[in-house]
């Protein structure tokens, strides 16, 4: 694992599952062995929170130490010009497939430059197969095989009985539980992406 690598959600939209999938990133990295230095730069703490409550629970979840860290930021507009996500190596933005999400995705990703565009990874989330959300997909495909750079990984389909749940603190990692066998598929795309780009940059 290298020393110091940076992964940042981001996507200048709001309410797109950024916390949830820092969540999962993190219980990830956790369950294999990987410390994971967590940073709340949203104001409105989500992370922050969750990392409290798991510590009252027993479970830390934050190291300062960490050689691997996971940043939060907020989903406002004017966020690629955040300090962390020009130093990220992995940029994860999250987004739904729908007309208005792609309009604001879209716009941040080719407003960036071409060096932050090629560490993006696209993660759609609350998948529900609808046409809108098939033809949003390949709108995205089009955008970046236009652009050559970004990837587009399978994303995450909409599990309201467990995604939700992740956010109010555990007492041990969510991928020792019963439960997350439910989501193993959705999140091993997302896994594979981060783990081969982070064996990149040992190389």
């Amino acid at each position: 694992m290298p020393d110091d690598a940076l992964i940042v959600l981001t996507g200048d939209k709001g309410g797109v599952g950024k916390s949830t999938i820092a969540v999962l990133v993190t219980e990830w990295l956790i369950s294999i062995g990987v410390k994971v230095k967590l940073i709340d730069a949203d104001p409105n703490q989500t992370i922050q929170t969750w990392v409290d409550k798991c510590h009252e629970l027993g479970y830390q979840v934050n190291y300062p130490d960490a050689s691997v860290t996971v940043i939060d930021t907020p989903g406002t507009v004017g966020s690629s010009l955040n300090k962390y996500i020009l130093r990220a190596e992995i940029i994860l933005i999250p987004f739904q497939p729908h007309v208005a999400d792609l309009e604001v995705v879209v716009g941040w990703f080719l407003s960036v430059k071409e060096s932050l565009q090629s560490r993006v990874v696209f993660v759609p989330n609350r998948l529900s197969r609808t046409i809108e959300q098939r033809d949003g997909m390949k709108e995205l495909e089009a955008v970046i095989a236009e652009e050559g750079r970004g990837t587009l990984i399978n994303g995450l389909s909409n599990r309201p009985a467990v995604y939700p749940p992740l956010l109010n603190g555990r007492s041990e990692n969510f991928f020792n539980s019963s439960q997350s066998k439910k989501i193993l598929m959705d999140t091993q795309p997302l896994f594979r992406e981060i783990s081969n780009r982070l064996k990149g940059l040992e190389q």
